[in-house]
């Protein structure tokens, strides 16, 4: 997981339109969600695309070859009146978004419509800092987050059985990374492929070290592997917070012991 940059005021036309209003009150009439998809429409798809370079909010997994879901951070199914906020949506892979569906714990008072009933549908945009800060969620939400807070609370497995996994001892992460399953096998195979990359090439440079008798052309090689790893580090690559672990911690420990 990392953090997202979204401009909550930046809100795509179509949420702010008189469907989506008159959608907007059809919910508060039946008391839940009853308006199907309506906000998939393709401003909304393209804004979060962009914003999260078309990868899962929850997994870092690129959706460029695999199913993209307009994922409601608090379901729709309970928060109906939430359902067309701008900073509600997310970008999530089918996998994570079926996975976590209505699960959504809190720890502080549970909020509903009753709450901001005196609000007019554009008074409710933008209102879930806000609401968090009443509910306190443990599901983690990416654009509510500072880089520096994952850097500090996630860790990676690098050996043994947990090789390829994350983990973290904060509860809304340890929370999220079971709720989401992201330690799921496809997820954990594709890691490995990256780290094995990285250690196959740390392999042959030290082969050709034994075989010349030098460290120092040893040290070079892999100082010019850490900077090619790092030029990979783009927004769109994905697995940005493991291949940075992979570079800073391992590659980086490597070279500074030889």
């Amino acid at each position: 997981m990392i953090a997202i940059n979204k401009n909550f005021e930046d809100i795509p036309n179509s949420l702010l339109d008189d469907s989506h209003k008159k959608a907007f009150g059809e919910n508060i009439k039946a008391g839940k969600y009853v308006s199907g998809n309506i906000y998939k429409k393709k401003d909304v798809q393209d804004k979060l695309n962009e914003i999260y370079y078309k990868k899962c909010a929850y997994c870092e997994k690129t959706l460029l070859d695999t199913d993209k879901h307009i994922e409601h951070y608090r379901p729709k199914s309970t928060y109906f009146w939430l359902a067309f906020n701008w900073d509600n949506l997310l970008l999530a892979s089918a996998e994570c978004n079926r996975k976590k569906k209505a699960n959504f714990k809190i720890e502080g008072k549970k909020v509903t419509f009753n709450d901001y009933k005196s609000l007019n549908y554009e008074d409710i945009q933008n209102k879930i800092t806000e609401i968090d800060k009443k509910e306190k969620p443990l599901t983690i939400n990416p654009e509510q987050e500072k880089q520096d807070f994952f850097d500090k609370n996630l860790s990676f497995c690098f050996s043994g059985e947990c090789i390829g996994q994350i983990s973290s001892t904060e509860k809304r992460l340890k929370h999220t990374i079971e709720v989401c399953d992201i330690n799921r096998k496809e997820l954990v195979e594709r890691r490995l492929e990256i780290l094995n990359d990285i250690k196959n090439a740390i392999a042959e440079y030290k082969y050709l070290a034994v075989k010349s008798g030098s460290i120092s052309q040893l040290i070079e090689n892999l100082t010019a592997l850490k900077k090619i790893e790092i030029k990979k580090i783009t927004p769109e690559r994905e697995f940005i917070a493991w291949r940075k672990t992979i570079i800073y911690e391992l590659l980086q420990i490597y070279i500074d012991t030889k």
